[in-house]
């Protein structure tokens, strides 16, 4: 007696199952993707901005002139400004830091360095504060008046 081969293959029910089931995975892990590209990408304004802090600097030191950060422009760069835009979802503060760590105001959101790399633009220390509204969370740099720029810890909003 012959058998009857069967079929080999997925019936129609099993592949919309599969579909089904992929389908509500992908649902639940698109909104953890999303915060994660903007994570990164805020994370890149923030590196862009040291980068045009420090570039700055050593600008100025080279060229022994003025040069100035112009924060939050769009503008092209010139011989004596660099330029950097923080983007959509990004707020920037800038304040002064005293010693005894007390802020105070700071106007504009431009950063002059003269020909020895000291912001002259500054009479104390600046606390620069970035800050994603969509993830809530708060990056904060702080510039001294020589020129140097540290990081501090991740905080919110």
């Amino acid at each position: 007696m012959l058998k009857a081969k069967k079929n080999q293959g997925f019936t129609l029910i099993e592949l919309m199952i599969t579909i089904a089931v992929m389908a509500i995975i992908a649902t639940m892990a698109a909104p953890s993707m999303t915060n994660l590209l903007e994570k990164q990408r805020f994370q890149k304004k923030e590196r862009e901005l040291l980068s045009v802090l420090t570039q700055t600097k050593s600008q100025a030191i080279l060229k022994r002139a003025d040069i100035t950060a112009n924060l939050n422009s769009t503008s092209a760069n010139t011989d004596t400004a660099i330029t950097w835009d923080k983007g959509s979802n990004v707020s920037l503060t800038i304040q002064t830091l005293a010693e005894n760590q007390t802020t105070g105001t700071y106007s504009g959101t431009n950063l002059i360095f003269d020909k020895n790399g000291l912001v002259s633009s500054l009479t104390q220390d600046a606390l620069i504060s970035l800050c994603n509204t969509k993830l809530n969370v708060k990056k904060q740099l702080i510039l001294t008046k020589l020129g140097s720029v540290y990081t501090k810890p991740e905080g919110t909003c």
